[in-house]
């Protein structure tokens, strides 16, 4: 058997798997960006309803860990958001939707180029297994004609 053609299908093998691991960490990084996306969309539900709860009311705290605390509301019209980099400022509800708005979208963006990339490689780890079996075949033709 051809050292050379063994040598070409092991770097072939070796390419193809680090391929399939450069798709699981963008579909790994595609599921979180979604949970993001999904997360955002449920504070724009919450704001949403806010704005229409009056101040005073009781209200449930989220604390985490589906812990909550009673509160009351006492602003109705504005909320503090965070903005990146530990920075929170205050705004007005329909404020705080346009920015989690702009968010979901460049979130969106970013997942479409995701996609696409993990598509390219996936186009790639293809055309790399039909070599890889190609070369199989030559092997194994060379070793019948022996």
């Amino acid at each position: 058997m051809d050292v050379k053609k063994q040598e070409e299908l092991q770097k072939i093998m070796y390419q193809a798997e680090v391929y399939k691991q450069q798709i699981d960490a963008i579909n790994n990084q595609i599921m979180m960006v979604d949970g993001t996306i999904k997360s955002m969309e449920s504070t724009i539900e919450a704001l949403t309803s806010l704005k229409t709860t009056d101040a005073g009311c009781e209200i449930m705290l989220p604390l985490g860990s589906n812990a909550y605390a009673r509160a009351k509301l006492s602003d109705n019209e504005k909320v503090v958001v965070g903005v990146g980099a530990g920075i929170m400022l205050e705004k007005t509800i329909p404020d705080a939707i346009k920015l989690f708005d702009k968010n979901i979208e460049n979130l969106h963006s970013a997942l479409a180029e995701m996609q696409k990339k993990s598509a390219e490689i996936e186009q790639r780890l293809i055309r790399l297994n039909d070599i890889g079996e190609q070369r199989v075949k030559e092997m194994q033709e060379q070793n019948k004609i022996i």
